[in-house]
């Protein structure tokens, strides 16, 4: 890394002499240009020309002795040299200094602090008037430039530089972990990943009932024990289901992130949209708001799915995180995470949850919930294809079937 020294000489040296030295010969040659005695054609510094005190010969005819030809506009052409390359803008020079702060900045600055009131000095006398010299402007116009005085101030800045090459391709993290000296297959590097078990940490608070195990093999009949006295009559318990319960399928039929709807973002939850459904076989649960699974009845529900997940560029590893929410909260202990280690291959997440649902009023929802930490990561949605035919693949399909 350089470390930008500010070098004031440097920055006269590099825009101050080339505009004195254009300012000097312009005014050169409009000073011989204005004392040329046309009848003689003599060029003197002042006064008539005369033939016993007439100067020298004229640059411009120093130029033509030299072996040069042209008209006098040749040779002042001659004298500008080849443009030079693209420097730095006086606002960027400015920056180079040390300076921070906007080109309006840059400008105010130009201007320095106020002076303190010096003593007033003698009435001089009044001198002669001088030529009114040529503004940077009337210069640029004046070495065959057109345009307003903002054209000029734009000339400043040069031509903005070409787009560099894109870079090579990184390594993978499982190239890197091969070049450290390591030997084995992807799944070794994984398991490489997982450092040694931690110390067991303080007991957690109690989770919330889990469904009811299945019945166990009856016991050895134990020895009649006296009657007991009769207790009173429970409330009656509210009715079953009936068949199979309540069940529903779910799809989609679009790309989910990357270049999808909504610009979805890297580290950012969303929530798994589906616009397709099984109407005529569907009961008791409905998609609510194209996310929240919405149930009619208590009990407990299987929730089933499958998405098909693919990345477009990325050079490292990306990593997918898939959970469950109820009712707009995660539930714990519900998340899992996958890797993608190469642009273009695509990875099918697939498990299932079993969710409880009670209704107060009304019953609880879930939803599947999704993010990743790169913002080119997508739930793939395919087309239908030939050769040999095969039907469209959704980006993601959900079963919900009650258990319980």
């Amino acid at each position: 890394m350089r470390t930008l020294v500010p070098n004031r000489p440097h920055v006269e040296a590099r825009y101050g002499v080339p505009i004195v030295a254009v300012i000097v010969i312009a005014l050169f040659v409009l000073f011989v240009r204005s004392c040329t005695d046309e009848t003689t054609k003599y060029y003197c510094t002042n006064g008539e020309a005369t033939e016993t005190d007439a100067c020298g010969e004229s640059a411009y005819e120093v130029w033509l002795a030299l072996g040069n030809t042209g008209s006098e506009q040749e040779f002042i052409n001659s004298l500008i040299g080849p443009k030079g390359s693209n420097g730095d803008s006086a606002f960027e020079t400015w920056l180079l200094l040390g300076n921070t702060g906007t080109e309006t900045d840059f400008i105010k600055s130009l201007r320095g602090p106020r002076g303190t009131a010096g003593e007033n000095g003698l009435s001089g006398i009044n001198g002669a008037n001088g030529l009114i010299g040529l503004s940077a402007y009337d210069i640029w116009l004046a070495i065959g430039n057109t345009g307003t005085s903002s054209d000029f101030i734009r000339s400043l800045r040069g031509p903005k530089g070409t787009t560099g090459e894109d870079g090579l391709d990184g390594l993978s993290a499982y190239e890197l972990w091969r070049l450290l000296g390591h030997s084995g297959t992807m799944q070794d590097f994984l398991d490489s990943l997982i450092g040694p078990a931690g110390i067991s940490g303080d007991p957690g608070l109690q989770g919330e009932p889990g469904p009811q195990g299945e019945q166990g093999e009856p016991g050895p009949q134990g020895e009649q024990g006296e009657p007991g006295t009769q207790g009173e009559q429970g409330l009656q318990g509210p009715a079953g289901t009936s068949g199979f319960g309540d069940s529903a399928s779910f799809w989609d039929t679009t790309t989910q992130g990357d270049d999808g709807p909504g610009g979805y973002l890297a580290d950012v939850d969303y929530p798994m949209l589906f616009n397709s459904s099984d109407a005529t076989n569907n009961r008791g649960i409905t998609m609510t708001g194209g996310s929240q699974i919405t149930f009619a009845n208590e009990g407990v529900y299987n929730i089933a799915f499958s998405a098909q997940i693919s990345r477009s560029q990325g050079g490292n590893e990306n990593v997918i995180t898939i959970w469950l929410r109820k009712n707009g909260v995660d539930v714990p202990d519900s998340a899992t995470d996958l890797s993608l280690f190469s642009n273009g291959s695509r990875l099918v997440a697939a498990w299932n949850f079993f969710a409880p649902v009670t209704c107060t009023g009304t019953c609880d929802y879930y939803q599947l919930m999704w993010s990743s930490d790169s913002e080119n990561t997508a739930l793939i949605y395919a087309p239908s294809r030939v050769s040999p035919d095969r039907p469209a693949i959704p980006s993601i399909i959900l079963t919900v079937n009650q258990v319980k």
